[in-house]
């Protein structure tokens, strides 16, 4: 799994999101965002925490 960090397209609030899948092949994802208290887009900005590959 890898960390992502996420910032929202209204309000500018960035968030982690601990997910098993590539979002570098989205450029917006739809999520809740609590300060705007609605689903907006958010800007997919990289991975915070790369998952360590294990043979």
């Amino acid at each position: 799994m890898s960390k992502w960090r996420l910032r929202c397209e209204k309000c500018s609030s960035e968030r982690v999101l601990d997910l098993g899948f590539n979002l570098y092949e989205f450029k917006k994802v739809y999520l809740y965002c609590p300060r705007c208290q609605e689903n907006t887009p958010h800007v997919v900005q990289g991975v915070e925490a790369p998952e360590a590959v294990q043979a």
